[in-house]
């Protein structure tokens, strides 16, 4: 078993040390900068880690196998997700460390009502909640990631939530009495639509300019062909937005 870092801090419940967070997030850059897992934020705003499992816990519990790497990795991956996606609902690192010192001491707060949080320990706590706020700002909520969030709090109709698909290797076709060998996909297209959202913040009076519905979704069958059109469509569609964001050479 690895050691721990020197610098692991004594109250266990404020999170990971600072040097724990550091690296996690290194490691979650550094596989998003390689291509090998991709930071999804969507409207909500929240973030999403799209990767193979055993990806993500080789590069945030190395040395470590079974349920104590799995423990390992969903420990540090769930702590970095929640100041992540704090710092993402404020203009400010300052807001998103009050936002997470009300929830470590003003709600379920480990201290009785009659024993006040001393002071210090709260000082501790912001200081801590602050570098870590910093460091998921710098390297995962970046310039392109607020630009992005811009963008989908303006938008005006169905966003993009998750794509997920299902094998099927064989169906009864009932109407002609015979089976389908031959495998295909099912994929479900998951988005919110911010149209829902209005019409039934119009009914119901509760939540926030950021509350969210729960996402929709619509179910498509393909096979090899229709794959091939969806990536050649998005490629070519994705190539035509990255010659837009390039500036044009200024004439002489």
């Amino acid at each position: 078993m690895p050691d721990e870092p020197e610098s692991k801090d004594d109250d266990a419940e404020d999170g990971l040390s600072l040097d724990e967070f550091k690296a996690a997030v290194a490691a979650l850059a550094k596989l998003r900068d390689e291509g090998r897992a991709q930071l999804y934020f969507n409207r909500r705003p929240s973030l999403r880690l799209i990767a193979d499992p055993e990806v993500v816990r080789a590069a945030l519990a190395p040395g470590l196998q079974g349920d104590e790497a799995v423990n390992r990795a969903n420990l540090l991956r769930s702590e970095v997700q929640y100041v992540a996606n704090n710092v993402l609902r404020f203009d400010s690192v300052d807001s998103a460390v009050q936002l997470m010192e009300r929830s470590r001491f003003d709600s379920d707060s480990p201290f009785t009502a009659s024993e006040p949080v001393p002071a210090d320990v709260r000082e501790k706590f912001r200081a801590k909640a602050k570098a870590k706020a910093e460091l998921a700002l710098s390297s995962l909520v970046t310039v392109s990631v607020r630009d992005r969030m811009a963008r989908l709090k303006s938008s005006t109709g169905p966003c993009l939530e998750d794509v997920d698909y299902e094998l099927v290797k064989e169906r009864r076709d009932s109407l002609r009495n015979r089976s389908l060998t031959s495998p295909f996909l099912r994929i479900r297209v998951r988005y919110t639509d911010i149209r829902q959202e209005q019409y039934l913040g119009g009914i119901f009076s509760f939540g926030g300019p950021e509350t969210t519905s729960a996402p929709s979704s619509f179910e498509l069958e393909c096979d090899a062909s229709d794959i091939d059109l969806l990536i050649k469509r998005l490629s070519d569609a994705k190539q035509r937005l990255l010659e837009s964001e390039t500036p044009e050479p200024e004439s002489e």
